[in-house]
């Protein structure tokens, strides 16, 4: 008799959660055998006031792409530099040249003691991001050229200085050229 009472309750169980699923399972069935849904407002375009009549499209107007130019004086360049970059680059002083700046500035040297420094950078586009970054291409201590190592560390210095505080960039655009004279430094950008 207690198998029959088991058997009995397991089968009303069952019937239970079969009852309580049933409808789980048929509810998103006739959900979809619903027509759409059809909003009864309309909206209006951005800026115009639900009494103003919207103009009839004559034609698509598409944003111009017209090319962001950004000059930089010598001036303004050395203004940028005016505050001191770091202990070990002073009195930082750029000039630009044809397609190339020159940087002198003063730094504690390898024998620890102030010594004058001139480098000369180029600006090289990177491509992935669409940016320019400064490539240092020669570079003296005291009028004379360094030595491998010492270029690789000071060269180094020169390029953070020059990536921090010379323009990239404005978000959303790509750099196409850079173009330098001894006047101003002029930075062609167009939209991604």
């Amino acid at each position: 008799m207690n198998k029959v009472r088991k058997m009995i309750m397991l089968l009303a169980v069952v019937m239970v959660v079969g009852l309580l699923t049933v409808p789980m399972l048929v509810m998103p069935v006739a959900a979809q055998n619903q027509p759409p849904h059809t909003p009864i407002f309309t909206q209006v375009p951005p800026n115009q006031p639900p009494h103003t009549p919207v103009p009839a499209a004559t034609g698509t107007i598409v944003p111009t792409r017209a090319p962001l130019v950004i000059t930089m004086t010598q001036d303004e360049i050395n203004t940028a530099f005016t505050p001191v970059y770091s202990t070990t680059l002073m009195n930082v002083v750029v000039t630009l040249g044809t397609q190339q700046v020159f940087i002198d500035f003063v730094g504690i040297g390898p024998n620890f003691k102030k010594q004058q420094f001139n480098a000369v950078a180029v600006p090289q586009s990177v491509e992935v991001v669409g940016k320019v970054t400064w490539i240092v291409t020669d570079m003296t201590i005291d009028g004379q050229p360094m030595e491998a190592n010492l270029f690789r560390v000071w060269s180094g210095r020169v390029h953070n200085m020059l990536d921090a505080r010379m323009p990239k960039r404005y978000k959303g655009y790509i750099v196409t050229s850079v173009d330098i004279t001894p006047d101003l430094l002029t930075y062609t950008e167009v939209l991604r």
